[in-house]
């Protein structure tokens, strides 16, 4: 082994302290780095493989009916590769020891073989087949749910008409990877299920005969999208089409891509910052390495190495102390990307997704490893370079003592002579004070930003779920009903209240901008559905206008007073021009709100519902349940308690999850940071503390020097860490900003509080470690100076 590599060895073991706490910043910032990106990239290529292998279809369609000549049409656009035409329609399940309604989406396939178009992935069973029974294939989460499997039995109603549904086999779809029920904004399997008939089966149910009310399409890749759209909804008009639209708006598809940006977020915004505070720790340790070692240098250079091979002996004392994290993050990252890939895999339904530590993965979490050791080597390694043989054998200078900015204030006579050095040792570097203030404060910037996470999510649900919904349950009917459905259910056992509203699928048109959404009339004296403003005030409803989410004020420009053209996609589809009253800041999906008594005179129709809302009384809840699975009238039934269960066991354990990893790291950032500044500044003043100690100062006096100046550092820190957690976290949720979910920026005082107890555990540890360090101090020994 070569001289220097063995003097490497040993400079290493004796900076064991500051290589640990180095590689644990380093170890938190590549492992963060390796699995969200990694995740993030077995999500995509899990999404890519599945769509390709699936033939995913490129348009949707749905309408009332279409026969197979009008298929043939839309097939013959210039851009369209293939058009499969199918039934959709629901139906409620009745589960044997199951009294809580439960919703399936019926969707028809050929008899006995694959559709062309969104083929499903069989994990067990068959396809099913025409004959006497009515045979199904159930959808994967909702079988899991409810413990079914093939040869399995349910009794479902669709369209008023009792069915025995067969299960022969259990499947999954790239259409429903997020599987939504068309009512509800999260997904629940244990009331929401997707199952795939026979064709045959279905036309006779829902009375198509050799019609479709529904059409998947592929299109050729240089297809003009816009255009194939536009012929679609031309030649289905006469069908009553509620709106072709594109992949990117369908709804799984939407949730699955907004995941994936997020991730890809995630995986660079959080390092970034973790790997820029070793950087500078490291800077730290090398400069003083600098200086401690200048007798050394002098004596190799004395012996004939010349600055290059110094330089790189230096360089490589560095980098394997980078190194000494690096590796161990790319380890932790795998296993932590594949832990984020099972939760992912309870959230998404993908028939493979495989997590693996791609080669681009373990090259990015090298560079990000090693990178902050060559950013912080680089100034100081360059004052090898200056050193002349016969000036580093000499002591080095002390540093030269003038008035500091604290010497200008005047404070001396109200302070110690130990206040006064703490004080003197602090603007007396100016550069380190304020660098170590900002590492220190983006550590607590970033457990405030893991926080405020959670305190969305705490705001979303009590928002959400209690402010705004106030009702237990919500029904869709099959087709509107007059007003005397109120009367019909509020006598329903179990029924405390009800309310009713109108939602109506529309086009909206601003300037060049166009989007199919639902808009919905709410009854001006409704109680237990209200919108709300952040400040949680409630909102009134328009005389005469449409509320529409803040989405379109940020992102079409339209303003309050501006008139909206839209089209409903039901009966006459009139255009009608309607103003813009104000704005709803919403949580959940895009929407649009009006009286209910405008929408009816927009649609020229009589009073009339299709959405039920009401409250329920605990006590007789089964027997309420039973009445509304067997209502012919009830194509669906939400249950909001279900629907906070689910957001609880998807987004909420991922977010919980993912934050808690990164908290954990936080501290274990301000631990290294606190740790080194300490050592760094023993290190430095062993001298001046040595001589405090023969001149008659006891070991607390002498730790109080090293206790008040990293104190002081920690004081300044918490402001500028607070206003910094603020911040990054409206940056986060700017970058991670969707349709899907828009999470308010929401920071509780315990989460800066949490914060800053965090950051000061941390300095009461490193404060232990600096005080066994004091009782270690050998005046003799530092006082000794080479001559």
């Amino acid at each position: 082994m070569k001289a220097l590599n063995k003097k490497m060895w040993r400079d290493l073991w004796n900076l064991r302290g500051q290589t640990v706490t180095t590689a644990v910043l380093i170890i938190c910032g590549v492992s963060l780095l390796v699995a969200t990106w990694s995740a993030y990239r077995s999500l995509q290529e899990a999404r890519d493989t599945y769509y390709k292998k699936a033939f995913f279809a490129d348009a949707f369609a749905e309408f009332k009916s279409a026969s197979l000549n009008t298929i043939l049409k839309i097939e013959a656009v210039a851009g369209v590769q293939l058009v499969e035409g199918r039934i959709l329609t629901e139906g409620l399940i009745n589960l044997p020891g199951n009294i809580e309604p439960a919703v399936g989406r019926f969707i028809s396939i050929p008899s006995g073989s694959q559709p062309r178009l969104n083929q499903i992935h069989l994990r067990s069973g068959r396809l099913p087949m025409d004959g006497n029974n009515f045979e199904v294939i159930a959808y994967q989460g909702f079988a899991d749910a409810h413990h079914l499997r093939p040869g399995d039995k349910i009794n479902v109603t669709i369209q008023g008409q009792s069915e025995v549904a067969h299960i022969v086999g259990i499947g999954l779809s790239p259409e429903f990877i997020y599987a939504l029920s068309p009512s509800a904004p999260l997904p629940d399997d244990l009331h929401f299920g997707i199952f795939w008939a026979t064709e045959s089966s279905l036309q006779r149910i829902h009375k198509l005969q050799n019609a479709y009310n529904s059409i998947l399409v592929k299109m050729h890749s240089n297809a003009s999208k816009p255009f194939v759209i536009s012929q679609i909804d031309r030649i289905l008009k006469p069908s009553g089409s509620l709106g072709a639209y594109t992949r990117d708006r369908q709804i799984s598809n939407m949730f699955v891509e907004d995941e994936i940006a997020e991730q890809k977020v995630t995986a660079i915004f959080i390092p970034v910052i973790f790997l820029g505070i070793a950087a500078f720790l490291i800077h730290i340790i090398a400069s003083r390495l600098m200086t401690l070692h200048r007798p050394q240098i002098a004596a190799l250079k004395a012996l004939g190495y010349n600055r290059w091979e110094i330089t790189t002996h230096y360089l490589k004392l560095i980098l394997t102390m980078s190194l000494v994290g690096t590796i161990p993050g790319i380890v932790l990252g795998a296993f932590l990307g594949q832990w984020m890939s099972n939760l992912y895999e309870s959230f998404f339904r993908f028939p493979q997704l495989q997590f693996s530590i791609s080669m681009n993965s373990t090259i990015i979490g090298l560079i990000s490893g090693v990178f902050p050791g060559l950013i912080g080597a680089f100034g100081s390694l360059q004052q090898i370079f200056k050193l002349e043989p016969a000036e580093a054998m000499r002591p080095i200078a002390p540093p030269a003592f003038h008035k500091t900015f604290f010497d200008r204030l005047h404070l001396r006579r109200w302070l110690s002579v130990i206040q006064i050095m703490v004080f003197r040792n602090l603007f007396l570097r100016p550069w380190r004070l304020p660098f170590t203030v900002l590492s220190l404060s983006a550590a607590l910037a970033i457990v405030i930003l893991a926080g405020s996470w959670n305190d969305m999510i705490k705001y979303l649900l009590q928002v959400q779920f209690q402010r705004s919904q106030r009702e237990d349950i919500s029904l869709q009917l099959l087709h509107p009903k007059g007003t005397n459905v109120l009367q019909e259910l509020s006598r329903m056992p179990g029924v405390v209240q009800v309310e009713g509203y109108r939602v109506v699928p529309v086009r909206i048109k601003y300037l060049n901008h166009k989007r199919e959404l639902s808009l919905v009339g709410w009854p001006a004296t409704g109680k237990m559905h209200q919108l709300l403003t952040p400040d949680l005030q409630v909102i009134r409803l328009p005389e005469d206008g449409i509320l529409l989410s803040r989405f379109f004020e940020k992102e079409w420009g339209v303003k309050a007073g501006d008139f909206i053209d839209i089209t409903p996609l039901e009966g006459a589809q009139k255009l009608i021009s309607v103003p813009v009253s104000g704005f709803t800041d919403d949580l959940v999906g895009l929407n649009i709100n009006s009286k209910i008594e405008n929408l009816w005179r927009w649609l020229g129709e009589l009073p009339a519902y299709n959405q039920i809302i009401m409250q329920s009384d605990p006590q007789k809840i089964r027997q309420l349940y039973v009445q509304l699975k067997s209502h012919p009238q009830i194509s669906s039934v939400n249950l909001k308690q279900s629907l906070y269960k689910g957001f609880q066991e998807t987004f909420g354990k991922i977010i919980r999850s993912t934050t808690q990893i990164i908290m954990v790291a936080s501290v274990l950032i301000a631990v290294g940071i606190i740790y080194n500044s300490v050592r760094v500044s023993f290190s430095e003043r062993s001298k001046e503390l040595a001589s405090l100690r023969v001149l008659g100062f006891d070991r607390l006096s002498i730790f109080t020097v090293l206790l008040f100046e990293m104190g002081i550092q920690i004081l300044l820190s918490i402001l500028p860490g607070c206003f910094l957690g603020w911040g990054l976290t409206h940056l986060s949720m700017a970058l991670i900003h969707t349709e899907t979910f828009r999470f308010p920026v929401i920071i509780d005082r315990s989460t800066y509080a949490r914060g800053i107890f965090s950051i000061l555990i941390a300095f009461m540890g490193s404060s232990w470690v600096a005080y066994r360090m004091v009782g270690k101090l050998n005046p003799a020994e530092a006082l000794k100076e080479r001559e």
